[in-house]
């Protein structure tokens, strides 16, 4: 709850984003851009992007192919418990 955005939460909003970041050799996120964020306007694109940093990519896909230098679309949810 230490990242949900307190007025949303107040309203007891719920929010669906879509960040895209880079990926950097040692598979941390980087230059991280909201694509979607709904609702807009209530801080949940930002909450995602303060998320970010604690990410990590493996440094190769499964396949083999080195994740450094890609790019890779994360959905968040931010969901209130329901009572």
């Amino acid at each position: 709850m230490k990242r949900y955005p307190r007025g949303a939460m107040r309203q007891g909003l719920d929010g669906k984003i879509t960040i895209l970041c880079g990926v950097d050799a040692g598979g941390r996120l980087q230059d991280c851009s909201v694509v979607h964020e709904d609702p807009v306007d209530e801080g949940f694109g930002q909450a995602a992007l303060g998320l970010a940093p604690r990410f990590r990519m493996a440094p190769e896909s499964r396949s083999g192919v080195k994740t450094e230098g890609g790019e890779v679309r994360i959905p968040l949810w931010f969901r209130l418990p329901r009572q």
